[in-house]
């Protein structure tokens, strides 16, 4: 049976001579891997050209639970995101973004406010015309309310190092190494008050070593609360770029 769905796709890896797999996250099953049988071959009738990173789709697919590779009947461009391909600065968030959504969510589970939020954000990053500096940060920090992570921002005169296991900010540091300490604790608390939903962030509240620096906590934070989240390779690049 042929279901329709959005799907945003994560990744392609090519198979065979002629096919590609991709791992796209779909509005109504979640996480799925499907196979286009040609997809390579000029003239395809699903050409590769379709599945750019954070490229948002329309798509007709084959849905069977018992299989860990369906395949997709029919697919059409969504909404157009070429922008982001075109844009060194956006290219190299896009793959930042890829890998942050492919290590936090793992599932074929449908889950339609996670959907929404990266759609939203995707979209938000394609008509972006400046200020780059500080949307890794707040994709970072929103996605983490989605998984049910978000930190608790309780910083006060008695609650000064914040606890990466915890998610809040507590007296006295841990005698693991699971805590931020003090400075950069003060600049995570105002990172966080600040954080209002899709609202900018003003990159002037903020240098660009300060931006590093809660760079730095979110992905610790991150390593934290999710299973297996092991390093990534793409934050290096992001700091280079970003201004």
């Amino acid at each position: 049976m042929i279901f329709k769905t959005r799907g945003i796709v994560l990744s392609r890896l090519n198979y065979s001579e002629s096919s590609l797999i991709v791992k796209i996250i779909t509005e109504e099953f979640g996480l799925k891997t499907y196979i286009i049988k040609g997809g390579r071959k000029p003239g395809a009738k699903i050409p590769i050209s379709m599945f750019q990173p954070l490229q948002i789709l329309e798509l007709e697919v084959y849905n069977n639970s018992k299989k860990e590779i369906n395949n997709i009947a029919e697919v059409r461009i969504y909404k157009d995101t070429t922008r982001i391909q075109t844009d060194i600065i956006k290219s190299t968030i896009a793959i930042f973004l890829t890998e942050i959504i492919s290590l936090s969510i793992r599932e074929e589970e449908k889950n339609l406010m996670v959907y929404s939020f990266l759609e939203n954000r995707i979209l938000s990053l394609s008509s972006l015309e400046d200020n780059y500096s500080t949307f890794h940060l707040e994709f970072l920090i929103g996605f983490s309310e989605y998984l049910g992570f978000f930190p608790l921002n309780d910083y006060s005169s008695h609650n000064l190092f914040f606890n990466l296991e915890r998610g809040s900010f507590t007296t006295y540091p841990s005698v693991e190494d699971n805590y931020v300490s003090v400075e950069e604790s003060y600049l995570f608390s105002q990172f966080l008050s600040l954080y209002n939903g899709f609202e900018k962030i003003d990159k002037n509240m903020f240098s660009k070593t300060k931006r590093d620096i809660i760079f730095d906590i979110l992905l610790r934070f991150y390593r934290f609360q999710i299973i297996d989240f092991h390093k990534i390779k793409s934050p290096i690049i992001l700091k280079t770029i970003l201004h």
